[in-house]
């Protein structure tokens, strides 16, 4: 028994090449990289004041982005001290440690927040350390008032990162299918 194979035209195999990357490289395609988490930060101090804000960070490059936190006035003779101040990017220094220690400085003022677990890409919902986290104002010569933190949270819903390159090559691979149609289709009706 013989076989005979007929020769494929050149649109056959471009379909079949290019369904056939779309299968591989879907199959192993990286995912695009993580962007950096927006952590919603909220805290109560001792004496009845709260910082509420959110600030971005990017536990892969370790990197502290964007912040604004507002920390609002107590109701104990603190608020003489903290009659509540933004720290902001634009006016303010960040850092953020090791992904568990946050300290912004805004002149003689400073916020510090130390967490409980570091701060990943997968987000969730992490405690503050309320004997290390507190706000502080400067008077130079070593001398500060400080006021700590009761309770708190920072929180972030992790980013769904889809692979770089996979919608555009389904696309692709439909692309073709659809041409591999028409042609069978022009094929039976003629």
């Amino acid at each position: 028994m013989t076989l005979k194979l007929k020769p494929l035209k050149l649109k056959t195999m471009v379909t079949v090449a290019a369904l056939s990357t779309t299968a591989v490289l879907a199959t192993h395609v990286t995912p695009a990289s993580a962007a950096a988490l927006t952590w919603n930060f909220n805290a109560n101090f001792v004496d009845g004041g709260t910082a509420t804000g959110s600030f971005n960070y990017d536990a892969t490059s370790g990197v502290l982005s964007q912040f604004d936190i507002k920390t609002l006035v107590g109701g104990s003779p603190s608020n003489i001290f903290f009659p509540g101040t933004t720290y902001a990017s634009g006016s303010s220094t960040g850092s953020l440690q090791n992904a568990t220690r946050l300290e912004l400085i805004k002149g003689d003022r400073s916020l510090q927040a130390l967490f409980a677990n570091p701060l990943t890409n997968a987000g969730g919902t992490i405690a503050l350390v309320p004997s290390f986290s507190f706000e502080k104002l400067g008077f130079g010569g070593g001398l500060a008032v400080i006021r700590e933190v009761a309770d708190g949270t920072v929180t972030a819903s992790a980013a769904i990162p889809t692979p770089a390159l996979l919608p555009g090559l389904i696309g692709l691979g439909l692309g073709a299918l659809r041409q591999k149609r028409k042609s069978t289709e022009a094929k039976t009706l003629g």
